[in-house]
């Protein structure tokens, strides 16, 4: 069992950047389809990229300007969350 606590609404990833409410710990979720997440820089440069099998869904620590976009802009959900401690 995972324990979060969501600080914004969820969002569709797409293939445009998006701050997720300038978060720096993310939830993404997949839930129909496998999913490639990529970090990019505030000035749209890739930075990063991570594979997401379906279903399943990773943590992603980022800095609040970078942007997160998904090669599928139907299936990856981001919500910004809070670090537990």
């Amino acid at each position: 069992m995972n324990i979060i606590k969501p600080l914004s609404n969820a969002i569709y990833l797409g293939t445009t950047g998006n701050t997720v409410s300038n978060a720096t710990l993310v939830y993404i979720t997949t839930h129909n389809q496998h999913a490639i997440i990529t970090i990019a820089n505030s000035s749209g440069a890739n930075q990063s990229s991570i594979f997401v099998t379906n279903p399943n869904y990773i943590l992603v620590e980022k800095r609040p300007s970078d942007l997160l976009l998904s090669n599928t802009s139907s299936d990856a959900v981001a919500t910004k969350i809070a670090y537990r401690g």
